[in-house]
This record gives C-alpha cells, sequence and structure tokens, in this order.
C-alpha cells in the first residue's frame, strides 16, 4: 500500500531510523524527512528532505503553507521525533520561546493543526 508519511526530526537518530524503515517497508510510498541538516545518506530513492527548523513557529508555518500550496497528497502518517537533550536553563528562540518548549510542545502542536484537513 502506498503511503506519504512526513518525519519530522527525520534527519539523525531515531527519527532517522524511523524514516529509513518506513521507506524500506514499501517502495511505493513516499517519506519526506525534515530537519534543519540534509543527511548525508538518504538510502532509499522513495526517500526526499525538504529543510525544516522546527524550532521556529515562523518557520514551521512558512514550511507547512508551502507544503499545502503544492498540492502534494495528503499525509497518511505523521512523525514528531524532533528534540533537544541538554541540560541548560532556559535558551530563548528568536521568537522569545523556550528552544526545549519550541520543539518538544509548541512546534509539534502548530506541525499538527496547520497539516490537518
Amino acid at each position: 500500500m502506498a503511503t506519504r508519511t512526513l518525519v519530522v526530526g527525520g534527519t539523525g537518530g531515531i527519527g532517522y531510523a524511523i524514516a529509513s524503515r518506513l521507506a524500506a517497508e514499501s517502495s511505493s510510498s513516499t517519506v519526506i524527512i525534515s530537519g534543519r541538516n540534509k543527511p548525508q545518506d538518504i538510502p532509499h530513492a522513495n526517500m526526499e528532505f525538504r529543510p525544516l527548523d522546527a524550532s521556529s513557529m515562523r518557520a514551521i508555518k512558512d514550511y507547512t503553507t508551502a507544503y499545502k500550496a503544492t498540492k502534494s497528497p495528503a499525509l497518511d502518517y505523521l512523525v514528531l521525533s524532533q528534540g533537544i537533550g541538554t541540560m541548560a536553563g532556559r535558551t530563548e528562540t528568536a521568537e522569545g520561546i523556550d528552544n526545549k518548549m519550541a520543539l518538544h510542545y509548541y512546534g509539534k502542536q502548530l506541525l499538527i493543526r496547520e497539516l490537518l484537513p
């Protein structure tokens, strides 16, 4: 069955592993991986990279607006694995949001809301 999946945080770690596994399961499926940096290796032809800084609400809005403007088919799956591991205290983004909260909560909620039909 051909599916369309977006994996945010899919450029490394567990997100990359999930994206690679989903792409390997079905060559007719499309897996979009998004993150700040393009991975050195994209192992499957049905995987594509789209840059996204998931800690920026403006970048998320621009990303989702551009995605919807392409008239791409609806997503079947949305995997949100973006995150940061740090013991630092509050570190603000340019938008004045704590970086950890932007990645772990606000960005995920905004992606879900903006990508709903």
